[in-house]
C-alpha cells in the first residue's frame, strides 16, 4: 500500500479535510475511479494528494485522529459555507479547537507524549 507524502505546514492550518473520488470513462465506458485528500488550510487554499483509496482513508483517519477539532468529511452545505463564508468556517474550527484544548486541560482526554 502506497503512503501519501502530505505537505503540510502545521495541525493548526487544516479546516477540512475529506475524500473525493473521480469516476472516468471513455464513450461512456467505465475505465477507472481516482481519489484524493482534499485539504482546505486555513488561508484559503487547497492542497490535494492522489492515493488508492485506502491510502486516502488511511490518511483522513490519522488527519482527523490527530486534529479532532477539523471537520471531516464532505457535504454540499460544508462546500457552500467554505465558498461563501470562509471566516465564520474558520471560526468554527478554531472555537472547536479551543474546546478540545480546554477539555485536554481539563484532564478529559489524554495529552499525547
Amino acid at each position: 500500500m502506497r503512503t501519501l507524502d502530505l505537505d503540510l505546514r502545521t495541525y493548526t492550518d487544516l479546516i477540512w479535510i475529506y475524500k473525493k473520488q473521480t469516476k472516468h470513462s471513455v464513450n461512456f465506458i467505465p475505465t477507472g475511479t481516482t481519489y484524493e485528500v482534499v485539504i482546505h488550510l486555513r488561508d484559503g487554499s487547497e492542497t490535494t494528494q492522489s492515493a488508492g483509496a485506502e491510502a486516502v482513508d488511511q490518511a483522513l483517519a490519522t488527519l482527523a485522529q490527530n486534529c479532532p477539532w477539523i471537520v471531516a468529511g464532505y457535504s454540499e452545505e460544508l462546500r457552500k459555507l467554505w465558498s461563501k463564508s470562509p471566516n465564520e468556517f474558520i471560526a468554527q474550527v478554531d472555537a472547536r479547537r479551543a474546546e478540545f484544548a480546554a477539555a485536554v486541560s481539563a484532564g478529559a482526554f489524554p495529552a499525547e507524549e
